[in-house]
């Protein structure tokens, strides 16, 4: 009996990752994730998909693929449009699919999950899982119905969400021995008026839909991120998702590939994100570790008299608490949005090592002025009622604080109204694409117009100013480094994903098979 691969999102792009694994009678995907490569050949701030038709746009779009049997019913229209415009692609068929292994929390791996039937059990760590309940719990547009399944009505062929139904909590199998009760307790909780039917999750499975497996810890720039194997009658077939050995938790990685290699696997499936970049990566010091980048960004905050920001991306905790650290060394307090507390409370309630602002002296709760909070922000607003600091504090004391904002936050500075003189720390990824590189000269602007000096811009970094260097440290592998892991694993086949770069992959050749996939063509592995 053979297996195949089929790589429905990933192939030749970065992001979207929808693996699919068929063996043995069973059909498994590796990630779920919302496609956003696709999404930007159609819509943008102004244009955006119809979410009152479900998955109409999404199908049509190729967005999703059209695979009969794996989505939720109550997401498709009742006039059949969603099934009529499936059977008009080429590659259409009918699935039953047995179990999603999610990756990691970022919306590119695991957002598109949310338009899966609810029975389908989603295999991942436990921080995985409750980063992605607090996610959704706070409402962001990505990832929507991922960790609990909110019902649709539907009136005159439009859906809305049915506030009156109970949400119903998706089956969730974790890597993990323990459960605690405050676990529990966030697991189940839902705030506002639409009650949860919780669902406690299985632990530490041996199995996914009746196949042996094994999940391994790998470091990555949101923590709980999982690499899988699964057993079948060709081999162990293993999946890395997003990875890299010069994190603060490279060494995982490395034990990671080492047991692997145990496993002699037939196929590994990686990712390649940065494949072709190293140059320029090195240049601006995005290579480096997160001891770095804190030593770095420490350097810079201590010549700093007045106002800070510090910029990274959303659920990078690791780098929230790289930042917490300098606070605490330059006897300043980080100052996190609201949902950034919740996100802590979170991953708090699965892993104590991860602080809270109400037990962290060096945190504090930055509340933005708005005219009605939703019922997870009050709930948070009351528990940390004697850590919040507003916008007035950070103006009269700019010298107490380091401000957690990003792009999307710069409306603050208004409110702020910070001292000439203040410092923007850029410590996230440059922009990659145009709508990237506007919103970067718009972060310029705003900045000019405040007089707040941008510190690490990736632009001059690449130019060799030594004054924007090695304030962020990417969250993926290297060309080098993935080399030398594909070494150490040695698997016979190699299907590289997640990537623009999979020609790359060829150097292997003569010592490894190599497959370079495209979207909805399967590569079948004989027995």
């Amino acid at each position: 009996m053979g297996a195949r691969l089929t790589v429905w999102d990933g192939a030749g792009v970065i992001g979207g990752n929808k693996v699919l694994l068929e063996a043995d009678g069973r059909a498994i995907f590796f990630d779920f994730g919302t496609a956003f490569a696709t999404m930007d050949r159609y819509f943008d701030e102004f244009l955006q998909g119809r979410v009152n038709r479900g998955l109409l746009d999404l199908v049509e779009l190729d967005i999703l693929p059209p695979l009969d049997g794996i989505y939720r019913p109550d997401l498709a229209p009742s006039d059949g449009s969603v099934a009529e415009r499936m059977r008009r692609k080429p590659d259409h068929r009918v699935l039953e699919v047995h179990a999603v292994l999610a990756s990691h929390a970022h919306v590119d791996h695991n957002g598109a999950i949310s338009s899966l039937r609810e029975d389908i059990p989603i295999h991942c760590s436990p921080m995985t899982a409750f980063i992605s309940k607090a996610m959704q719990d706070c409402g962001t547009a990505y990832p929507g119905d991922i960790a609990y399944v909110r019902p649709k009505r539907e009136d005159h062929g439009l859906l809305a969400t049915d506030l009156k139904a109970t949400a119903r909590q998706r089956p969730h199998v974790l890597t993990a021995t323990e459960w605690t009760e405050e676990a529990g307790a966030f697991w189940s909780r839902r705030d506002g008026k639409q009650r949860l039917a919780s669902v406690p999750p299985r632990l530490d499975a041996s199995d996914v839909a009746g196949l042996r497996y094994r999940a391994f810890g790998v470091d990555h720039s949101v923590l709980g991120s999982t690499a899988f194997a699964i057993e079948t009658s060709v081999g162990w077939i293993a999946y890395t998702g997003d990875l890299r050995l010069h994190g603060k938790y490279g060494e995982i990685t490395r034990r990671f590939a080492e047991a692997l290699s145990e496993l002699r696997p037939r196929v590994l499936v990686t990712e390649g994100t940065h494949l072709g970049e190293e140059s320029a990566l090195r240049a601006q010091g995005s290579l480096g570790s997160e001891q770095g980048v804190r030593d770095r960004a420490l350097e810079v905050v201590r010549a700093a008299s007045g106002f800070v920001a510090a910029d990274f991306q959303p659920r990078h905790v690791e780098r929230l608490l790289t930042f917490r650290d300098v606070a605490r060394e330059t006897g300043r307090k980080l100052a996190v949005l609201v949902k950034d507390a919740y996100l802590l409370e979170a991953m708090h309630a699965i892993d104590p090592a991860v602080p809270t602002v109400d037990a962290d002296d060096a945190l504090v709760l930055y509340v933005r002025g708005k005219l009605a909070a939703t019922a997870w922000e009050r709930s948070v607003l009351h528990r940390l009622h004697a850590r919040r600091v507003e916008a007035h504090e950070l103006r009269t004391h700019p010298e107490g604080y380091i401000a957690a904002l990003s792009f999307y936050e710069l409306g603050e500075l208004i409110e702020i109204d910070p001292p000439a003189g203040g410092i923007w720390i850029h410590s996230t990824s440059e922009a990659y694409d145009e709508e990237g590189r506007v919103n970067w000269r718009r972060l310029k602007d705003w900045l000019a117009h405040f007089g707040v000096r941008l510190v690490g811009d990736f632009e001059r970094a690449r130019a060799g100013d030594p004054d924007h260097l090695g304030l962020h440290a990417s969250g993926h592998v290297s060309g080098p480094e993935l080399a030398e892991l594909v070494d150490l694993i040695r698997p016979a086949l190699v299907v590289p994903v997640h990537t623009e770069h999979p020609e790359w992959f060829r150097r292997f050749e003569g010592r490894r098979e190599i497959a370079l996939p495209q979207r909805g063509r399967p590569i079948e592995l004989d027995a």
